[in-house]
């Protein structure tokens, strides 16, 4: 399967030096993430676009996408876990939702090599990330193929196991043309409100 697309640097307080307010604060959406026109862009508050268009209200937060022929997407991003507390991951909403892994792989506190100033992404470095599809996990990067989660925490893939610091993109993509989604609350958490992330230990 070919890459979807490489996300930037997502460590929190890098983030939100733009948006001061955010900083430390433990939303349950930490920013929202774009790919636009060939560019993958992180926010502290909705990216709105003419083919990206996403929403946040008390009942959740809301996306869409609108590109014939060209690759968009629109999320949300929950940071920072360990491999180990990611469990089941149950999404309330509707619509055509995807849920993505981002990996620490080289342990440096952060996500991939970083950003611009306004928040677009400049490289992968050494970390992974993929696609989420029950207990597999399906990569995007480096070669590393399919395997279960069972098997990310045991260590089998060389640079992971279940001390990794991951975070969790939740979000909607296409190559062909209109996607939406609504979501309410991942794993009880509301969409929309402040809420505090699972400490260590606490399965998302």
């Amino acid at each position: 399967m070919a890459a979807l697309f490489s996300p930037g640097d997502t460590k929190a307080d890098e983030i939100g030096a733009s948006c001061p307010e955010h900083v430390g604060r433990h939303e349950v959406a930490t920013y929202f993430t774009s790919y636009h026109k060939g560019q993958f862009e992180v926010s502290c508050d909705p990216i709105n676009y003419s083919d990206v268009h996403e929403f946040s209200w008390p009942g959740g937060v809301a996306l869409a996408i609108n590109a014939p022929g060209e690759l968009t997407a629109a999320s949300v991003v929950l940071e920072s876990f360990k491999l180990r507390d990611i469990g089941d991951i149950v999404i309330d909403g509707c619509g055509s939702i995807e849920v993505h892994l981002w990996f620490d792989t080289d342990a440096d506190g952060n996500y991939f090599l970083g950003l611009t100033p306004t928040g677009m992404y400049t490289g992968d470095g050494n970390d992974d990330y993929g696609n989420l599809v029950g207990s597999d996990f399906e990569f995007y990067t480096h070669g590393r193929g399919k395997h279960t989660l069972s098997d990310l925490k045991a260590g089998r893939v060389p640079g992971i196991n279940e001390d990794t610091t991951v975070a969790l993109w939740v979000g909607v993509l296409s190559f062909t043309g209109h996607e939406s989604a609504i979501i309410r609350s991942i794993n009880g958490h509301p969409m929309g409100k402040k809420a505090p992330l699972p400490e260590s230990g606490q399965q998302l």
